[in-house]
């Protein structure tokens, strides 16, 4: 059974900012704790062969905690001045939409509810029919991957536990180490 019906899909991941604990508290809004999108990552697969065939990598400037905290800093690896010179979330979801085109995105539950949140929090509106974001969860469940226990940046080393992967937590990074486990799986 053939993984997509598309002769290409996107895979795609978000950072946001965040504190230590805010996992465990569902960002404290009273402490100001939001989650504010800092990158965008996404990678074009040719579902014929599973080869990567265009990326996107795009920083956001954000803009309710313009200074991220040294936790997301040393968990991403994402710099301030990165950032700092990055457009806001606007700018840089219209650069995204012209860059998948008619494509499907796939992303582990669906990153397109944080974007909503963040076009919510910042008042933004923005027409992207929600149908061309899909959960990526079900396509590794049916081969009997238990990706509910695994990172996005991980899930790889599931099926092939020595496989060398790029460093998680950087959407780009976690992006392509998404597309080398559909590739795992496509063989």
């Amino acid at each position: 059974m053939a993984m997509f019906e598309d002769d290409e899909v996107v895979v795609w991941d978000t950072e946001f900012t965040s504190w230590p604990g805010c996992h465990e508290n569902g960002w404290d809004k009273s402490e100001g704790e939001y989650k504010e999108i800092i990158q965008f990552g996404a990678v074009k697969i040719d579902t014929e062969d599973m080869e990567i065939v265009d990326s996107f990598n795009r920083f956001v400037k954000p803009q309710i905690n313009s200074e991220l905290s040294e936790y997301i800093k040393n968990l991403t690896g994402i710099t301030q001045k990165q950032v700092n010179e990055a457009n806001r979330l606007e700018v840089v979801l219209n650069n995204f939409i012209n860059w998948f085109d008619d494509c499907k995105l796939y992303s582990v539950g669906n990153d397109w509810n944080v974007v909503e949140k963040n076009l919510d929090l910042y008042e933004k509106n923005f027409e992207v029919s929600e149908r061309v974001f899909k959960d990526i969860r079900p396509i590794f469940k049916q081969r009997g991957v238990p990706i509910d226990d695994w990172a996005s940046g991980s899930v790889a080393n599931y099926l092939e536990p020595e496989l060398e992967l790029l460093p998680q937590h950087n959407a780009l990074n976690d992006s392509k180490n998404m597309a080398k486990a559909l590739k795992i799986l496509n063989h």
